[in-house]
């Protein structure tokens, strides 16, 4: 069958690769575009694993957002050298696997490449194919998703409102590595561990605590979370000691008043509680006033 510059050209826009091998790959498929464009996917596969041992220390790093601004990605796309790093056609082929990472949304590097890149051939397919085309060693180096600042933003409030905008298997979907928009802000970790306490898996909000407050030493005030931590394990002193640290540190903040006064309540110190609350009274909280009232009725119910 004869092979025409048409039919050359149209293998050429599909798959970026140069005239000579479109038109010998379409040659051994008898002029079958379909075919050939397998052919030359072989090609690269062959390519890539002659290539396998070469050092691929070039590229191009692309992070993309979502319309929303909720969730981000970042991946880096490798070469053996600069040349093909700042070619038009490496740089386009990585924004579209950037593309691909952020539609998916995959959990890993290895989830990315078995996403579909186009009807039929996936990311992996595609890196294999691309080394034919390009001749170099091509791998996705390095892949890492973010969810935007939104929601840390989100989380921030709940912790200082006692509010739940998201429930724990939202939570679960947030990375923990998302870095913190301040040097006192709460790492997502922090904030998660929250809401495995209200489930009572102490465990888990343990280890998710302590991690937080080592990857930031400069969170403001754990106190209140070590309270309500020490306070679901029935150990009222600890309870009492960081419950009172926390509320004397912010005292306008609603999960530390609410800790402190559920230590309070357990030790039926009624002198303390009245304390706290001439500290916070002028304040002009509703909030304030209702957890006092109702925490001072149940210590007075309770034999003395």
């Amino acid at each position: 069958m004869a092979i025409t510059a048409a039919d050359v050209n149209k293998l050429r826009k599909t798959t970026g690769a140069g005239m000579m091998d479109c038109k010998n790959a379409l040659t051994e498929a008898n002029g079958n575009s379909e075919e050939a464009i397998d052919v030359l996917r072989k090609r690269g596969q062959k390519v890539a694993a002659k290539r396998a041992d070469r050092q691929a220390t070039e590229g191009a790093v692309i992070s993309l957002t979502s319309p929303d601004a909720k969730n981000g990605i970042i991946i880096s796309l490798n070469c053996e050298t600069d040349f093909v790093a700042k070619n038009e056609g490496f740089v386009e082929l990585a924004n579209n696997f950037a593309k691909v990472a952020l539609l998916g949304f995959p959990s890993d590097l290895d989830a990315l490449l078995s996403l579909e890149f186009e009807p039929g051939l996936s990311v992996a397919d595609k890196l294999s194919e691309q080394t034919g085309v390009i001749g170099e060693k091509l791998e996705l180096a390095s892949f890492e998703k973010l969810n935007s600042s939104y929601y840390q933003t989100i989380l921030l409030y709940d912790f200082n409102n006692g509010t739940n905008y998201f429930n724990l298997e939202d939570k679960d979907k947030f990375n923990d590595n998302f870095p913190t928009l301040t040097a006192t802000a709460l790492p997502i970790k922090y904030l998660k561990a929250i809401y495995y306490l209200e489930i009572d898996s102490i465990e888990t909000a343990k280890k998710l605590i302590y991690k937080s407050i080592e990857d930031n030493p400069y969170i403001a005030a754990p106190q209140a979370l070590l309270a309500d931590l020490y306070l679901a394990e029935k150990e009222i002193d600890s309870a009492l000691f960081y419950s009172k640290d926390a509320f004397y540190l912010l005292s306008n903040n609603n999960r530390h008043r609410d800790v402190y006064f559920r230590t309070l309540k357990q030790i039926n110190d009624s002198v303390s509680l009245d304390s706290a609350f001439a500290k916070i009274k002028n304040l002009n909280s509703e909030d304030h006033w209702y957890d006092y009232i109702l925490t001072r009725n149940e210590i007075n119910k309770k034999p003395h």
